[in-house]
């Protein structure tokens, strides 16, 4: 009986604006902003959100992405989390995985530290444990779309998000690889 083994689908790069983030860290308080197709306008920003909650009794600093009215984010309509990438993985155009949808002007929660009054300091959020992996994004320039990706990395010993690299499609509406 032969064995068979699931692949990933090879698509031919298209050719992609890269952007060197040079390992930027954004720490608490900190933002930093993203011009992927270099047409100086921001198309992504990371940053944090100090949160008081007096009803659960701690405080939360937030850890974001957020995108603005021509960049879109994809988000898991059922967790409201922007999915994690592994390198090599497909970012289809415009086939996306169930329960996903692109959202422009969305803020994404990547990670929360949790201060409660009472008891130890905790984490949550999908990508609080993220090393070297990708966030999918798609920039609209006049009624075109060019699919890309971010690099990042979370520590949580360090309490920061560490941008690696960044690249965006030349070619409109072609799916892209994270990592290529």
């Amino acid at each position: 009986m032969a064995c068979s083994t699931k692949e990933k689908p090879v698509i031919d790069a298209p050719a992609m604006i890269y952007t060197d983030l040079k390992n930027t860290s954004v720490k608490q308080g900190q933002a930093f902003h993203i011009d992927l197709d270099k047409d100086g306008t921001r198309d992504l920003s990371f940053g944090t959100w100090d949160i008081g909650s007096p009803m659960h009794q701690e405080d939360r600093v937030l850890f974001y992405a957020e995108s603005y009215i021509h960049t879109l984010l994809l988000m898991d309509t059922t967790n409201e989390s922007t999915p994690v990438y592994n390198p090599g993985d497909l970012i289809a155009l415009p086939a996306m995985p169930a329960h996903h949808q692109w959202y422009p002007m969305s803020l994404a929660e990547l990670a929360k530290k949790h201060i409660p009054d009472m008891n130890p300091v905790y984490w949550d959020g999908i990508w609080r444990q993220a090393s070297h992996r990708y966030m999918a994004i798609k920039v609209t320039k006049g009624n075109q779309w060019y699919a890309g990706w971010i690099e990042l990395s979370f520590n949580t010993t360090t309490e920061q998000i560490v941008l690696h690299k960044a690249a965006i499609s030349k070619m409109p509406y072609v799916s892209v690889t994270a990592g290529r």
